[in-house]
């Protein structure tokens, strides 16, 4: 059969059908291109998360480990603050005392006038 026997119907439903192959292959092609471009920006964005994950996580230990440290110093200093807090009083407790003891004989003294 030659492309000069077939003529009508069959020779514009074979270039139909030819034509339709190619638009469905252009389109596969079309799809297989976005679809890599795609997949290369959802790689890059997950290592990009990874590696936000990762700094995060380091972030966090040191922060940890900082806050423990602040932890152990300021109960050292609230155990030093607390013994100087009791000295202070016991010391304002003695003076309070000796106050109320010598205020008496002041109190009731004679004046310069007398």
């Amino acid at each position: 059969v030659t492309q000069q026997s077939v003529s009508g119907p069959q020779l514009e439903e074979s270039q139909g059908v030819v034509a339709m192959l190619q638009v469905v292959a252009d389109g596969y092609r079309e799809l297989e291109k976005k679809t890599g471009q795609s997949e290369v920006e959802a790689a890059t964005a997950f290592t990009q998360e990874l590696t936000d994950h990762d700094v995060m996580m380091v972030s966090a230990d040191k922060d940890q480990k900082f806050k423990l440290e602040m932890k152990a110093t300021y109960t050292t200093e609230l155990k030093d603050t607390s013994a100087d807090l009791d000295t202070s009083t016991q010391a304002l407790a003695d003076a309070k005392t000796t106050y109320e003891q010598l205020k008496p004989p002041c109190v009731t003294g004679e004046t310069f006038e007398e």
